[in-house]
C-alpha cells in the first residue's frame, strides 16, 4: 500500500472516528409525546456536563407545526436539525443563549433532533418543552 493510500485510509478513519465519538459525548432522549388538553407534549428537565451535549431526538411527520421553548441557567449553543446519510440540515442554530422559542415547522418526515452543547467548565440546568 502506498504512503498516499494510507494518508487517504488514515483521514478517512479519523474523519469518520470524529464524526462518531462527537456524538457519543451527547446523550440522546427519544421524544415521547405526552397528551394533555394543550396537544401532544414533552417536557424534559436536564443537566448537561462541562463540553457535552443533549440531544433530543423523534421522528415527526412533513408539516407540523413543532413550538420549542428551552431556558438554562448558563450560555448554551443550541440547534434543531436533521441527517440525510452523512448530511446534516440545520433548521435552527443559536450560540451561546440561556433560553430561546420559537416553532419549527417540519418539512419533510424526519428524525428531527434539538441539540445543546455546553461549552463552559461546569454543569448547567437545562428545561425543554415541545408541543405539537
Amino acid at each position: 500500500m502506498s504512503l498516499k493510500t494510507t494518508a487517504k485510509i488514515s483521514l478517512a478513519f479519523a474523519f469518520a472516528c470524529g464524526a462518531l465519538c462527537a456524538r457519543a459525548s451527547a446523550e440522546i432522549v427519544e421524544i415521547s409525546w405526552q397528551r394533555s388538553e394543550q396537544g401532544d407534549i414533552f417536557t424534559r428537565a436536564a443537566h448537561i456536563a462541562p463540553k457535552k451535549a443533549l440531544e433530543i431526538c423523534g421522528q415527526i411527520n412533513q408539516g407540523v407545526a413543532i413550538h420549542w421553548h428551552y431556558s438554562a441557567t448558563a450560555i448554551l449553543d443550541y440547534n434543531v436539525h436533521f441527517h440525510v446519510g452523512k448530511e446534516v440540515t440545520l433548521l435552527a442554530d443559536l450560540k451561546k443563549t440561556k433560553s430561546a422559542n420559537d416553532t419549527l415547522q417540519t418539512p419533510s418526515v424526519q428524525d428531527y433532533c434539538w441539540m445543546w452543547t455546553n461549552p463552559t467548565s461546569h454543569p448547567i440546568a437545562l428545561n425543554v418543552t415541545l408541543k405539537k
